[in-house]
């Protein structure tokens, strides 16, 4: 089981000022390292589902985090409560984060991830936690 400090050292360590940019266009707000979904997948599939680090990981705030909590979360273990919490944040299964012209939307349904924004970005990704 890994722990969130090293995870989130590793997040950092791979964040590029590329991606950072990137992400501040389409709406991303900080805190944020900048990290490609390729790393993220990357981690995920070695990290494989584990439930405790992705809720650890999505209270840090930090997008980089919230989007990897995504692929780790079980949905089996998701509460009402949590789950009433995360959507809070975002928004109908959704979250919204913008500043000034952009918007840059997190949605999470049973079987996919989004990732878009109002500037045209838009990725999909499975939902690692979907049965």
């Amino acid at each position: 089981m890994a722990e969130l400090g090293g995870v989130m050292k590793e997040l950092e360590s791979l964040g590029t000022e590329q991606f950072r940019n990137s992400y501040r266009r389409h709406g991303a707000p900080e805190p944020l390292y900048g990290v490609s979904f390729t790393n993220l997948k990357a981690i995920a599939r070695r990290l494989k589902r584990d439930h405790a680090l992705a809720l650890e990981l999505w209270e840090s705030g930090n997008v980089d985090a919230r989007a990897l909590a995504t692929m780790l979360v079980d949905p089996a273990l998701m509460d009402g409560k949590t789950a009433d919490r995360w959507i809070s944040v975002t928004g109908r299964g959704g979250s919204r984060h913008g500043g000034g012209e952009q918007t840059m939307t997190l949605t999470v349904d049973r079987d996919f991830v989004y990732l878009t924004s109002d500037s045209g970005l838009n990725l999909k990704y499975p939902f690692r936690g979907a049965p």
